[in-house]
């Protein structure tokens, strides 16, 4: 023993490598408990996002420019690597139609679809429709307009447009005009009149995409047209409701009778008037019109009708809703790249709300937005562990997938992320690693010798 003068020197290199094992078991240890602190970056297929404790959402949004799962790229971590192998995507609805209701000082968001209810100011609404809007919209440089929807027979023919002093001619015999007037002093005194006649009609003359109107029918007027032919008025026939028109087309002449509002590729005479009911709208500003009914037997009626509600004149089928008025607008027609709108069915009367516009109803005030909803993906994936071994997986919505490492478990899961799917990881608990255990190992056997060291000595 008179190489070691001091039997405690022994446990010295135990304590050494307790202290070394130690120190980098606890490094691990801090790592572990503060993972996405500073170097935990992940790279996706469109940008580098830096993953934070209980939000990360690497994986982001398949259509999205935030970033996606590609197959083959790879994603390295302290302690695992996520390979992605190939992804699968899966069809949902491609929108998300939300209803924001603000009233009382309090803002509602509700999910909406086709047939559900909403609660608007104590009234319960069915949404009747999520569907392209079809109707005026406001612009300075437009024309006066009116927009509404029809019933005959039980069954609507919905938004129809109409310019100011033009005529709509409905199927059952009724015809409808809309005109803009200046003041509501105005439109009282023309809907007080009496029913139109002749000084309604007007005749005109198809030629290449256009038509030429005639509001005389004085015999003798009349067209050239493009291809040479001339058109001319030979008379009317007020008591069979029709006109006679000559025809010369190269020295040869002949004669045509129009029947009124018939159908004819050539000639046009609208004659409302010979309809068998007649319904004229005036409006003066954008939230109603008064209207005039005129049946072909009996008293005219008379109401006005606020935007969205409807009016049944008369004993028959016939029914009116005021979709829109506008003193300046230009036609939405369907087909077009429009935007969308959410239709509300209440007891009393239909309320529209499109993109991008606020509708009071009440004290309630309501907007509509409408975004796309990303398809969820399934990730068929590979972990690798710090020791290089592998195991596959599939990561599909609502099956999270929880797996371990050096430094914690973590699960990878499907969550919504503001009202689309993304793939979030979260830690759900550490592990002591292996080394810190080995180090405490070795520095509690470094401190057995010397405690056993010191009771043999005495």
């Amino acid at each position: 023993m008179r190489y070691f003068p001091d039997k405690r020197l022994l446990t010295v290199p135990f304590m050494l490598i307790g202290f070394f094992l130690g120190a980098v078991g606890l490094r691990d240890a801090a790592i572990s408990r503060q993972p996405w602190q500073s170097d935990f970056v992940f790279e996706t297929a469109d940008s580098q996002t830096s993953l934070r404790p209980a939000t990360a959402h690497f994986v982001g949004r398949p259509y999205s420019g935030f970033g996606r799962f590609v197959r083959g790229r790879s994603f390295d971590a302290a302690g695992f690597r996520l390979i992605v192998n190939d992804t699968s995507q899966q069809a949902g609805n491609p929108f998300v139609d939300t209803l924001k209701i603000s009233q009382y000082g309090e803002d509602e968001y509700l999910r909406l679809s086709v047939g559900a209810e909403v609660e608007v100011n104590d009234s319960v609404a069915t949404v009747a429709a999520l569907r392209p809007f079809v109707g005026l919209w406001p612009d300075a440089q437009g024309v006066p307009m009116a927009s509404v929807s029809v019933r005959h027979r039980d069954s609507w023919t919905d938004d129809v447009l109409l310019r100011s002093d033009q005529w709509l001619l409905v199927e059952g015999g009724i015809a409808i005009r809309f005109l803009w007037c200046k003041t509501e002093e105005e439109a009282r005194r023309l809907a007080e009149g009496g029913r139109p006649g002749i000084e309604m009609a007007r005749w005109g003359v198809r030629d290449e995409g256009r038509t030429h109107w005639f509001h005389s029918f004085n015999p003798g007027a009349g067209v050239e047209l493009a291809d040479g032919r001339v058109i001319t008025l030979r008379g009317l026939d007020s008591a069979e409701a029709a006109i006679e028109v000559d025809i010369l087309d190269r020295n040869e002449l002949s004669s045509r009778r129009i029947q009124a509002n018939a159908d004819d590729p050539l000639i046009v005479f609208e004659h409302p008037s010979s309809m068998r009911d007649m319904l004229l709208l005036y409006a003066w500003d954008d939230a109603a019109v008064l209207a005039t009914y005129f049946p072909q037997t009996g008293d005219s009626s008379r109401e006005a009708i606020a935007s969205g509600r409807e009016w049944k004149p008369g004993a028959g089928d016939f029914a009116i809703r005021l979709e829109q008025v506008s003193r300046a607008a230009v036609a939405v027609e369907a087909g077009q790249d429009a935007i969308f709108e959410a239709v509300l069915d209440f007891a009393s009367s239909r309320v529209r709300v499109r993109q991008g516009e606020a509708v009071r109803v009440g004290d309630a005030l309501l907007r509509y937005t409408r975004v796309p909803k990303e398809m969820t993906a399934s990730y068929h994936m590979t972990l690798v562990d710090a020791r290089g071994r592998e195991s596959q997986f599939a990561l599909e919505p609502g099956k999270p997938y929880t797996f371990s490492t050096t430094f914690g478990t973590f699960s990878l899961r499907h969550e919504d992320l503001e009202l689309g799917t993304g793939v979030t990881l979260r830690p759900k608990g550490y592990m002591i690693p292996l080394r810190l255990e080995i180090g405490i190992a070795f520095m509690a056997l470094a401190m057995a010798g010397l405690v056993f060291m010191r009771r043999a000595a005495r």
